[in-house]
């Protein structure tokens, strides 16, 4: 049974979800996956970074910050699936991008220990989840540091320092104290980062499609895992209705390729059709990141596009179904977003929501939380924040 399968089958049941979280504890502790962890003092400058991305590409883009900022260190590897790698036009020149097949990753993780993992390697841990630990242990690594225990302590297995609690949950906020960590432990110095230093963007080219900019993006894709990530398709079409007729703006509807029928169709029942334009898996990465840059703002569930266009700094206001913005948010200050606070136990991610069978994910109270937010309330939203 490959990793992929233990994982869905382990967090299937309430007893796998308690079984899934001591697991991980029991798998970040145990010395024998760990070839270094007395407590020594640091007196070596790492020969690379080592990331393992796993996961949606919201969640590894909000990565992106801290990989970029290490980079200007020391050389960093980054282990991802194609389709991150090809967003790497958004790294720094001092990043190598090697790919990784998920259904042969004991084959290639023994690879990449040979080709890769050096003497003063250091594993960068990002996520509390047992496929990274588990990487972690198969490439041998003598040094670790990052998140465990759900990110609400940074490890440091194989160094001095103590773990430490982290005051918030918010990922970039701990990204930015993963960074100070390092800073610190490696190169004896704790540099004065703000939020807006952390962000380091390449050059790269922002106009690749020759788009004028007198248009508004929508981005109607559910967040990887979650059905309940995403209006009625109604309420996308009475949106971009409205965009048009109060603001005199086109509407290019943008996803990947399995969104374009579901487009198409809330396209075909709009009155303004002609001002509408279904891109979904029409475009690259580059052309997308184009596309984003050149629009006046971007709306978006809170999923992969919403966190590329809050990464490149631009006029993004982001849907909050029910996950998160304490945990997802960014802090750019053209970043914006409505929650869905009308129930209780929002936001509810791993709080009130459970798999089963995997996915989609439902609710144990039987609400449909997406139907609580519409067009009127994000219009409303977007004058109040003078982007027109």
């Amino acid at each position: 049974m490959g990793i992929l399968k233990i994982k869905q089958l382990i967090i299937s049941t309430t007893i796998g979800r308690f079984f899934d979280s001591r697991l991980r504890r029991l798998l970040a502790f145990i010395p024998f996956l760990h070839s270094n962890i007395s407590q020594k003092n640091i007196s070596f400058i790492p020969e690379n970074f080592i990331f393992f991305l796993y996961g949606g590409i919201g969640d590894n883009i909000l990565l992106f910050p801290l990989i970029n900022k290490l980079s200007q260190h020391s050389k960093v590897i980054v282990l991802c699936e194609k389709t991150i790698s090809n967003l790497s036009f958004l790294f720094l020149e001092n990043i190598d991008v090697v790919i990784y097949d998920k259904n042969h990753m004991i084959k290639q993780g023994i690879s990449f220990r040979k080709e890769l993992v050096k003497k003063n390697s250091v594993f960068v841990q990002t996520s509390p989840i047992i496929e990274v630990y588990f990487i972690r242990c198969l490439l041998g690594l003598n040094y670790s540091i990052g998140l465990s225990s759900d990110f609400l302590k940074i490890s440091s297995i194989g160094f001095k320092s103590k773990n430490r609690i982290l005051k918030n949950s918010s990922r970039f906020d701990s990204y930015l104290e993963i960074y100070k960590d390092i800073c610190y432990i490696f190169y004896h110095s704790a540099p004065p980062v703000t939020k807006g230093d952390f962000l380091t963007l390449p050059d790269f080219d922002k106009n690749i499609n020759g788009y004028n900019g007198n248009y508004v993006v929508i981005s109607a894709l559910k967040s990887a895992q979650w059905e309940m990530g995403k209006m009625p398709d109604s309420e996308y079409r009475n949106l971009a209705e409205k965009i048009i007729e109060k603001f005199g703006y086109k509407v290019f509807f943008v996803g990947d390729i399995s969104e374009f029928q579901v487009i198409d169709q809330i396209i075909s029942k709009s009155i303004h059709k002609k001002m509408i334009t279904n891109m979904a898996g029409k475009t690259t990465f580059s052309e997308l990141v184009s596309v984003l840059h050149n629009a006046k703002f971007i709306v978006s569930n809170d999923n992969g596009i919403s966190h590329l266009s809050s990464f490149l700094g631009l006029k993004t206001l982001v849907l909050f179904m029910f996950s998160d913005p304490s945990v997802y948010a960014w802090p750019n200050k053209n970043y914006a977003y409505i929650l869905n606070d009308l129930h209780p136990c929002m936001p509810c991610v791993g709080v009130n929501q459970y798999p089963q069978d995997n996915y989609p994910v439902i609710c144990k109270y039987g609400l449909v939380c997406n139907k609580t937010i519409v067009a009127e309330q994000i219009i409303h939203k977007i004058n109040s924040l003078s982007w027109v």
